[in-house]
């Protein structure tokens, strides 16, 4: 099975923005190809929630959960040397 593109991975995306789907989940590869899909999915009127990697701009209402890298490795080695 091949690898899918981004461009068919967000068609995909899109047929699953269905009147059932309740809220979307997503741990991005590309921080800075998420544009498109927030904005679908914000349109759609669906509940958003990006995963371990932040996107630079979010909307109001669209929700980031994980940590900061960059804060939890100084604290893991004790400050900045």
């Amino acid at each position: 099975m091949r690898p899918m593109t981004p461009p068919s991975r967000w068609a995909r995306w899109k047929t699953s923005l269905a009147p059932g789907m309740d809220a979307v989940a997503i741990l991005p590869v590309d921080t800075t190809a998420t544009g498109p899909m927030t904005k679908a999915i914000v349109k759609a009127g669906k509940p958003l929630v990006y995963v371990n990697r932040k996107p630079e701009k979010l909307p109001k209402g669209v929700v980031y959960m994980g940590s900061n890298s960059i804060d939890a490795g100084v604290h893991e080695h004790g400050g900045t040397g």
